[in-house]
């Protein structure tokens, strides 16, 4: 059973992939330019309108976020030789748009009102929020430069992104409008998020098949040609647009808004699109997700899907704190906590880079679950993360055999807990101290002091020994409950 916590806006994403092989670096500059240049004021509409400097180094601890609930906050993130962010500024705004010329692998705006939904030491990114960025999914390849926005739903008149996005399609290999249920930096496709696939495997094969579809589809051409092209397309009677782009490609647009695109719609277009989609059968919508809007078919029953092989892929291609140093020890460092205060709860967490929950613990609330999420505030890429919603994570932690019968809920602060408040851990990796904090009920918040001017010892060793520990008693309590 999953409890009812606070749910932060959904979010809709248009993504929009070329191939960078083909098109070549000034086609892919100049898509960008208008995507930073033209989107940011579109997608971000009153969010970004008058946008004031941000005085204040975001690269510094204790500046970032610095303001009151409401206020709006803006920065800028980029990649190239190193890694270059901070808050919005004219002269880090021109930097990001240089950028756009020369090697960057990754190049992100974001606009967000600030909020401190439980009186938090700091406040973090609440909603409205906007995001626009631009990477490539395969950054070890270095081929398909993929375009994003994420932005909270209503923000931008439908009308006015269409026409956009209409403009800005310079044949990509695929697009798509739809909800958005992953992290502003992770470039995955409705359809991907569902089944699970990493996109930067899934785009490797944007040539034969397609990566999903929803609301507005964007299909290649040659695959678009496979379907019967212009004529086959309309004559399926599946979308209200179908339209063929300037440099190649198809426009498909179920329903005039995307409101009224739903399980129907959805089951109308896949029926269409399924010689061209992966196999694999969608889930249904977990709580607290917003809506794939995907037909719960499998597109390929007849094909059976290759296992998820992660190996040094995960590290070259996703963007994610969890696979950082950081992330783990802090991890590691409260599951040690628990244990001196539960000496008899099962804990889980996420010390290898595992998807899902990042902390969980059984057995020491009477009748409860306990889970929590890590969101570091020092990293480019991980603010927009903290007010996710974790009732997906509450979902998968119900489903767990050892969660039967049990109230999951968003785990209490370690204050509550009579554990402290705030933790550090000197980190023999990173060579850093890790500060590790509440944040509300199932966040816990963290970073890495460089230079900490009150140093603490190196548990490293010993948590993380703890950590794989507890994990293997929760994995002997699995195999004996079922």
């Amino acid at each position: 059973m999953v409890a009812d916590v606070d749910v932060a806006g959904r979010t809709v994403q248009v993504q929009l992939c070329l191939d960078g092989q083909s098109r070549g670096q000034p086609v892919l500059a100049a898509v960008t330019r208008r995507w930073f240049v033209e989107g940011v004021p579109l997608f971000g509409g009153g969010l970004v309108h008058g946008l004031s400097e941000l005085e204040d180094d975001a690269g510094e601890l204790g500046s970032r976020w610095s303001g009151r609930p409401g206020d709006v906050w803006a920065e800028c993130a980029m990649v190239t030789w190193q890694r270059d962010w901070g808050s919005y500024t004219q002269e880090r705004w021109n930097d990001l748009l240089t950028a756009i010329d020369g090697p960057s692998t990754e190049l992100a705006f974001t606009a967000y009102r600030l909020a401190n939904p439980y009186g938090g030491i700091r406040c973090c990114p609440g909603d409205p929020r906007v995001s626009v960025t631009a990477r490539y999914v395969d950054r070890r390849t270095g081929r398909w430069w993929s375009l994003k926005s994420q932005f909270s739903e209503g923000l931008v008149d439908e009308a006015d992104l269409l026409a956009f996005v209409r403009e800005v399609a310079d044949s990509p290999s695929y697009g798509e409008i739809s909800h958005d249920n992953a992290s502003h930096i992770d470039h995955v496709t409705s359809l991907e998020h569902n089944l699970g696939m990493d996109p930067w495997v899934s785009v490797q094969e944007s040539g034969r098949r397609l990566r999903g579809y929803s609301w507005l589809t964007i299909v290649d051409q040659g695959l678009g040609n496979r379907l019967g092209g212009l004529n086959g397309l309309r004559a399926s009677g599946a979308w209200t647009e179908v339209e063929h782009l300037a440099h190649g490609g198809f426009w498909l647009l179920a329903t005039r808004r995307m409101a009224d695109f739903g399980a129907v719609e959805a089951a109308a277009v896949q029926a269409v699109l399924a010689p061209l989609l992966p196999p694999g059968q969608p889930r249904p919508d977990r709580a607290g997700e917003a809506p794939h809007l995907l037909a719960l078919v499998d597109a390929q029953p007849s094909r059976r899907r290759a296992p998820l092989i992660r190996d040094d892929d995960v590290f070259d291609n996703r963007i994610d704190p969890r696979d950082s140093a950081t992330f783990v020890v802090a991890v590691a460092v409260r599951m040690a906590a628990l244990r001196e205060r539960f000496p008899d709860a099962l804990i889980w967490g996420a010390t290898s880079h595992e998807d899902g929950p990042h902390l969980v613990c059984w057995r020491a609330g009477e009748g409860e679950v306990w889970v929590w999420r890590f969101v570091p505030i020092d990293d480019a890429y991980a603010g927009l993360d903290i007010m996710l919603d974790i009732q997906p994570d509450l979902a998968v932690v119900s489903e767990d055999p050892l969660s039967l019968g049990l109230s999951v809920i968003a785990g209490p602060t370690f204050a509550d807990m009579g554990l402290d408040h705030k933790e550090a851990c000197r980190d023999v990796w990173t060579e850093g101290q890790i500060v590790i904090y509440d944040d509300g009920p199932g966040r816990q918040l963290f970073y890495c002091e460089e230079d900490a001017e009150d140093p603490v010892a190196d548990r490293t060793g010993e948590v993380m020994t703890g950590a794989a520990d507890l994990k293997k008693a929760v994995d002997i309590a699995r195999s004996e409950s079922s």
